[in-house]
Parts: structure tokens; sequence; C-alpha cells
């Protein structure tokens, strides 16, 4: 009886030992609350982001007063929206209950050291202010995570895709954007389509003028006879040249020779007193790929268009922009768009009356 006791005492003894050393090698989730940060380091006036995917592929974005920009492309503009949407996630996201706290787990939620799915430093001042590794996704929008030096690993509102490694995803593609009002003249081939100024005529104005009524928003000095502005076109084209955005940077080589004959060309000419001049190419199709033959193989689809190609005059680099735009562009700025045929301004009374006194004419017996 008495050796039953020591053996049962032994084993308590052993039990008590193994929970205080899992107590010890873990950290006590018992004060986590859900809405306790994932960070507790500030992220205030972060001046450079390193995003890897693997040990040997990362991305750079370096902000420079205001701008995020790309060092690998020679500090091209990021876009800012983006790098400020992927910080303030990583602010709002939450710790809450981890949902695995072991080492053995990490490569299982793919936020291990050397195995995971993004690996985000943040830093300022050179130097690292935290390190997250995200991992596989447990649902829309959501990732597993990991803070450098914590082996607790939380589910957080925060997708590997936010953080892309390819440069061209992070590309300010509002680059070219301007402000519609900022827009004094369109000019294509002959057409110069200029933006009217001009305030609606109040009761001051002299009677030639239809009091209260605004002037058409663009007009042409130089209109071909028989014709007149459609005026909403113009404001089409003006409108799509105002929110030009582009898709990636350009091929410098491939670029220079599709540009050597241009598909379409457009002056810009601005409130400033600026004026850019864009140049468009069509891109010449590729061989058919694998893909491609595909596609054709199959009723109803086509190979994807080749980007197009642009050059403006006051940038270094050269973009290209979606197939779909470049066409819409050329459509937009034809002479048969943007000009209609011209309304008879004779009053209809009077056309009335000429067309009586003609008809009347033809009724009556010849002399």
């Amino acid at each position: 009886m008495a050796k039953t006791v020591r053996i049962l005492a032994v084993l308590l003894g052993v039990q008590v030992l193994l929970a205080f050393g899992l107590n010890m090698s873990h950290k006590d989730i018992s004060d986590v609350t859900p809405d306790q940060p994932l960070l507790n380091a500030s992220l205030d006036n972060l001046d450079e982001m390193v995003i890897a995917d693997g040990p040997t592929s990362s991305l750079i974005l370096k902000r420079e007063g205001d701008q995020w920009q790309l060092p690998s492309l020679d500090g091209f503009p990021a876009s800012n929206n983006q790098a400020h949407q992927l910080v303030d996630a990583l602010v709002a996201a939450k710790q809450g209950i981890p949902v695995a706290t072991s080492p053995s787990a990490q490569s299982r939620f793919k936020v291990a050291k050397d195995d995971f799915k993004r690996r985000l430093v943040l830093r300022r001042d050179g130097k690292d202010v935290a390190t997250v590794y995200l991992g596989s996704s447990p649902g829309t929008d959501q990732s597993y995570a990991r803070l450098k030096g914590d082996s607790n690993i939380y589910r957080v509102k925060l997708a590997a895709y936010q953080a892309p490694v390819d440069s061209d995803s992070w590309l300010d593609k509002e680059i070219l954007t301007t402000p519609i009002d900022k827009i004094a003249a369109v000019e294509v081939d002959d057409l110069k389509l200029t933006q009217t100024t001009k305030k609606p005529a109040d009761k001051s104005d002299s009677d030639s003028t239809d009091k209260g009524k605004a002037p058409a928003p663009w007009h042409v000095d130089n209109l071909p006879a028989g014709k007149a502005l459609d005026t909403k076109a113009a404001a089409t084209l003006a409108g799509q040249l105002s929110g030009l955005r582009i898709q990636s940077l350009a091929d410098a080589d491939a670029a220079k020779q599709a540009l050597a004959d241009p598909t379409l060309t457009i002056q810009l000419d601005k409130s400033d007193g600026k004026t850019v001049t864009y140049t468009f190419a069509k891109a010449e199709s590729k061989p058919d790929s694998a893909d491609d033959a595909k596609a054709k193989a199959k009723p109803g689809k086509a190979p994807k268009p080749e980007p197009w190609f642009l050059s403006v005059s006051d940038q270094d680099r050269t973009f290209r922009i979606t197939a779909a735009l470049g066409q819409t562009l050329v459509k937009a700025a034809l002479p048969d768009t943007l000009l209609v045929a011209a309304k008879d301004d004779k009053p209809a009374a009077d056309t009335a009356t000429a067309s009586s006194m003609a008809k009347k004419a033809d009724d009556e017996p010849a002399e």
C-alpha cells in the first residue's frame, strides 16, 4: 500500500512539473483580449517596407517626403493609397486568441522563418520597427500571422495579396491623370477643342446674349463647313484623358519601335500654360502562345490583345495601357465622333413658308 502511494506521488509530481514547464514555455494567453492590436509598436512615420514572398524574392518601398517610391524602378512613384492601406490594415489587425503556439505549427500555417507567404519588414530611420509573417488564408481577406520573436500564431484580417511583391502591382497607375478643370484644350489632328471658362451670362449682359444660359462647355474655332462640334463627345474625350491610367512600364526598345509608327497623337494644353503630347501606338501581335491557341479553339473566346504603348512628352519613361483603353481613345478622337452635321439655324416658321412658296411655284402653270 505504501509503495503504491509513493508511485502515485511521483506521478503527480511529474505531472506538476510538466504543467509548469508547458506554462513557462508559451506566452500566457489568458490576458489576451480580442481588441489587442497585433503590433504594439507605432507605425507612424514609416519610411521603408520590405515585402518578401520567399527567402530570395523581395520588393522594397521607400518613402521620400510624402511619396512612396520604388527603388528598383529608379524611384518611380508607388501608389500612396495602396501603401497607406497596407499600413492601416496592419494597424487595425488584432491578435485575438492564438490558433497555435508551438514552433512545429509555424510551417503548417506558413508563418515560419523560412516558410511563409509574405514577410513584411517595417522600418523607420533605418531601424526595424516590426517584422510580420503572413501565412495561409483561413478565409476571405484573412491570413494567419506571426510576429518575429513570438511563437503565437494569430488569425488576422489581412491577406497576402494586399502585399504583392511585383513592382507593377505597386505602380502609381494614376500618375498621368489631370483634373478636368486643369485642361484648357485638346488638340487632335486639325481640331482644337477648347474648354469654355466663361461664366453663365447674368442680367447685366447685353440683349444679344441668352441670359442665364451657360455657354457650351467645349467649342472649336476652325470647324469645317457644314459641321458642328458634338460637345458631349468632346467632353467624353477630355474625360478619358483626364482619368488616363497606365497598366505598367514599357520596355524601352519595344516602345521605341512601336511608337515610330504611332496610332494616335493628342496634344493637351493645360490651364497653367504647359503643353503635353500623348503618343499612342498599337502593339504588334505576338506569335500565338499555347494559351492563345487554346483560347482560339474555344467558341466565342479570343486571345487577350497586347497592351498598347504610350509616350508622354513630360515623362522620362514610356508606359503600357490596356488595348481596350487605346481602342476607346482612338474611336473617341475620330472626326466622325467629334463632329456632326450642323443644324439649320433658320427658324422653323421661315422654313415652312419657304417650303410652301416653293410648292406653290411648282403648282403654277408655266407661261
